[in-house]
């Protein structure tokens, strides 16, 4: 598989915004905890996710409209610009919520550009190990970013860490300044015809994979309030809470080119049955082992993260086979929109849950992901 240029740059940049996300992924459900509580918390991811549902959209058409190098090179400034904002809290607290929100939403924005321009440049056969090389660059630098920031602000303190992920941010957006534009076809210029949409509408295999998107969005809170139960349930501190964030994405990076073989040999349907069926039991053996025998409960959670690959690349696969290059970044920002939209309540239903209980908080993701099965069974895929 030989990889362009474009896919080079993009690749190298990706390992330095993975490890400043792999930091701010912990410490941003803490700092606003501590602010001010699961509510707080709750509320600020809600509206994260509500302008990510429109982000991800305009980020998709703009991405078809106007060219892949824009978009994606305009919502990496927006994540540096999101570093600064929480570098910056420290001397003005406010800016805390715009960093959090800028850091949360610009992903989605460039997030199906990039799923685009992979698309458009590797040969159908090899789209899933091709898919799965930005994961693993990704996931490697979250995973150093974990390990080395906890530990940075274990021993040195916090301002320390975000200097640092505030200089990853900016030199990943240096290096995709370098991105130049993939050819375009005469149908990337023009508006999706009704014939285009009816097709998609038409897709009965398609609307049960939006289901399973709706459906994960809805029960999204497993990342914001993950990391307080660890620390306030479990009581792990928070130099071993990075150090575990930094194990989980070592075992999903670990896993990706498996992922990526396993689409490509079988299908895509297949990776995302592993993905929500193995975590589903494995988050659930995690509530009840938690108070019974930690190394035994971080175990399970440790193989659910190895396999969330599985669900990346399976979701990735089946939109490019199903859409053509012309709507084709329209379609992944769609589907993205959907996820958002329906992920700006999972932080509030989160919030009373957690209030009700941390454990029912998580035996509710747990069975959501089996139940999500029956979706599954539905999807019918090429191959």
């Amino acid at each position: 598989m030989r990889i362009s240029r474009n896919l080079q740059l993009l690749y190298s940049s990706t390992f330095f915004t993975g490890f400043a996300f792999g930091y701010f992924r912990w410490v941003m459900p803490l700092l606003l905890m501590e602010s001010g509580g699961a509510l707080v918390l709750g509320t600020v991811f809600s509206f994260s996710f509500l302008i990510t549902a429109a982000v991800a959209f305009s980020g998709g058409i703009l991405s078809d409209k106007v060219g892949r190098r824009l978009v994606i090179v305009c919502g990496t400034l927006l994540f540096a610009l999101g570093a600064t904002f929480i570098l910056t809290s420290l001397l003005v607290p406010l800016l805390l919520v715009c960093g959090v929100v800028l850091i949360s939403t610009s992903p989605s924005f460039y997030g199906p550009t990039i799923d685009a321009l992979i698309t458009e440049s590797t040969d159908e056969a090899y789209l899933g190990r091709a898919f799965s090389i930005v994961p693993i660059l990704a996931l490697v630098g979250m995973s150093s970013g974990s390990g080395i920031l906890g530990y940075v602000t274990e021993e040195l303190g916090i301002s320390y860490a975000l200097l640092v992920s505030f200089a990853c941010a900016w030199a990943a957006l240096l290096i995709r300044t370098f991105i130049t534009e993939p050819p375009r076809s005469e149908d990337s210029t023009s508006s999706p015809s009704l014939d285009q949409i009816k097709i998609i509408t038409e897709n009965r295999s398609l609307i049960f994979f939006v289901f399973i998107v709706i459906g994960s969005g809805l029960t999204g809170w497993f990342g914001i309030y993950f990391p307080s139960f660890l620390s306030e349930i479990m009581s792990i501190s928070e130099k071993t809470i990075g150090i575990l964030f930094s194990l989980f994405l070592i075992s999903e990076a670990a896993m990706q080119p498996v992922a990526g073989w396993f689409t490509d040999r079988f299908n895509e349907k297949w990776s995302l049955a592993i993905n929500l069926g193995g975590s589903g039991i494995l988050i659930l053996l995690f509530v009840f082992f938690s108070e019974i025998h930690v190394l035994t409960a971080i175990l399970f959670i440790v193989i659910s993260s190895s396999l969330s690959g599985f669900y990346g690349v399976g979701y990735s696969v089946f939109i490019a086979h199903a859409t053509h290059r012309g709507i084709r970044g329209t379609v992944y920002g769609g589907i993205e929109t959907l996820n958002s939209l329906s992920s700006v309540p999972a932080p509030i239903i989160g919030a009373l849950l957690w209030n009700e209980s941390p454990f029912l908080a998580f035996i509710v993701i747990g069975v959501s992901n089996i139940s999500f099965l029956l979706f599954l069974a539905k999807m019918k895929v090429k191959r």
